[in-house]
């Protein structure tokens, strides 16, 4: 399916009849961009997929009633405030600023999704905010989806935005999107945005199957440093064009499409990560289930000592074995199989010879693989994990809350 698939530029903007703008209220310090609005056409199809933190913030609660009754026509996101753990004053806040932008884009408030990220337990700026969205209407445009995805950054050193172009029978597809992140990245979200746009003509219903999905095995299966925030986003829209996507045929191509979209963003969360050098994929097979595969690629992937041992590029591969063994998955140690980039070292339960001088190099990388095989069964995992360094401590100790 790959030779369907052709990446090209516009990221949240490459799918037809997407606007974007973005603009500097005021809300960062820092005087970067902070306020991002994206428009979506009049009868587009939305899914979402949210934060699993009982602690979620006032958007969060907002968008989930949105996605309920699929009549989105617009999403409004902050950066340099999370509006979480800000009680009721957050929610009366985050709807007002709602009502007000449908309002000025003459829908309902139903129709807006809002999204924020930033600093936790501090009320939102409103009057920095409201006054900025009628200059929001204003600038959409189709070529702002560079700027949108910078807009939407917080500790990110770089803008994240990724789009393809879809080859099918009746025609070409478009799916883009922008996300962000940096820090307080793990399984079952993070504190990451992602927002996602498509022209393909698709339902809610098989969307919602297709993001589920495609979420797990992409945005829930990276990691930088254990921790799940309030904020955790993905939200896709489909414009509906005239390209059908509802036989087996389509909706696989379309999936391997959209995983190959998310996959992108989620790497590039983990590249720009805080204090991040290396990125490495834990890579298990042979588990009795894919439930035990991904228990121990999520345990060797937040390993404090695991990620410790990548960054100082030590061959301390023990503490791999050592955390497969406390996942709770069931194996036979006396069958672990053990490689590291190419490099075998350990076969079966036992280390192999001459693996120390030949790993050296492939732990200097900055990014590679750890294989692990945990028998004969047929269950397997992916999860990406990061290496753990002094400066993730020095950037996260300055960080204000």
């Amino acid at each position: 399916m790959d030779n369907l698939v052709k990446e090209i530029k516009g990221g949240v903007c490459a799918s037809q009849d997407v606007l974007a703008s973005s603009l500097t209220a005021g809300i960062k310090e820092s005087g970067r961009p902070d306020m991002t609005l994206i428009q979506l056409p009049v009868g587009s199809n939305s899914s979402g997929v949210f934060t699993k933190n009982l602690v979620c913030a006032a958007p969060v609660v907002i968008c989930r009633e949105v996605m309920q009754k699929n009549a989105l026509r617009a999403i409004l996101i902050n950066s340099g405030n999370a509006n979480a753990c800000t009680g009721e004053k957050g929610e009366d806040d985050a709807r007002l600023l709602c009502s007000s932008l449908a309002s000025l884009m003459g829908c309902e408030p139903d129709n807006i999704a809002i999204c924020s990220t930033g600093i936790i337990g501090v009320e939102l700026p409103m009057d920095k905010m409201l006054p900025a969205l009628d200059k929001l209407v204003l600038g959409l445009a189709r070529d702002n989806g560079g700027p949108a995805a910078e807009a939407i950054m917080t500790t990110d050193t770089c803008p994240k935005e990724y789009a393809v172009e879809v080859d099918f029978p009746e025609g070409k597809v478009r799916i883009g999107g922008m996300a962000k992140g940096a820090g307080m990245i793990a399984p079952d979200m993070a504190t990451m945005l992602a927002f996602l746009t498509t022209d393909a003509n698709i339902s809610k219903e098989i969307m919602d199957q297709i993001l589920i999905d495609c979420v797990n095995q992409t945005f829930n299966a990276i990691t930088i440093d254990g921790d799940t925030s309030t904020n955790d986003t993905v939200i896709i829209a489909s414009t509906r064009s005239a390209i059908k996507i509802d036989n087996e045929e389509s909706i696989s191509l379309f999936d391997f499409a959209l995983k190959k979209v998310c996959k992108e963003l989620s790497l590039s969360i983990l590249r720009d990560g805080e204090g991040v050098s290396k990125v490495v994929s834990i890579n298990v097979s042979g588990a009795n289930n894919d439930s035990d595969a991904h228990l121990v690629a999520r345990s060797v992937s937040q390993s404090l000592l695991v990620k410790t041992a990548i960054n100082g590029e030590l061959p301390n591969w023990g503490r791999i074995l050592a955390a497969a063994g406390y996942s709770g998955a069931e194996f036979d140690p006396k069958v672990f199989n053990l490689k590291i980039g190419d490099i075998g070292v350990m076969k079966r339960g036992s280390a192999l010879n001459g693996w120390e001088n030949a790993l050296s190099d492939v732990l200097k990388k900055d990014e590679y693989n750890i294989e692990i095989n945990l028998g004969e069964g047929e269950g397997t995992a992916t999860v990406w994990t990061t290496d753990l360094s002094s400066d993730y401590v020095r950037i996260n100790a300055d960080y204000r809350t």
